[in-house]
C-alpha cells in the first residue's frame, strides 16, 4: 500500500512563495519530503 496522499488547495500568492523559497533551498520537494521523514526518524529514536 502507498503513502496515503492529501490534496490541499494553495492560494497562488502562497505557492509562488513557496516555489520561491524551494528555489532559494536549491532542494525539490521530494528532497525535502525525505528529509523530514529522517529527521521524524532520528526523534522517534531518541
Amino acid at each position: 500500500m502507498g503513502k496515503p496522499q492529501i490534496a490541499v488547495r494553495i492560494p497562488p500568492p502562497l505557492l509562488a512563495e513557496l516555489n520561491q523559497y524551494v528555489e532559494r533551498v536549491g532542494r525539490g520537494i521530494a528532497e525535502v519530503e525525505r528529509k523530514i521523514v529522517e529527521l521524524e526518524s532520528l526523534v522517534k529514536g531518541k
